[in-house]
């Protein structure tokens, strides 16, 4: 998963989260994902650990842009 954020309103300052949960459990959070808070900008890549199923619940006061990549 590749991520970006920038954050040109709340003074320069934002939040974004990206929580991962498994699709083959109740809601049940397996992997920590992405938390950015207090910063301007920011990117990376997030590897999911393991296969399968996931979905993701995004939090953010800032633009944002996130691509999925299926690993070969």
């Amino acid at each position: 998963m590749h991520w970006s954020y920038a954050c040109a309103n709340a003074g320069g300052h934002g939040v974004f989260v990206v929580d991962v949960f498994n699709s083959d459990r109740t809601p049940d959070f397996t992997s920590p994902g992405v938390d950015e808070e207090g910063g301007s900008r920011g990117s990376g890549v997030y590897h999911v650990p393991g296969a399968g199923r996931f979905y993701l619940e995004i939090s953010a006061t800032c633009k944002w842009t996130l691509r999925v990549v299926e690993a070969p």
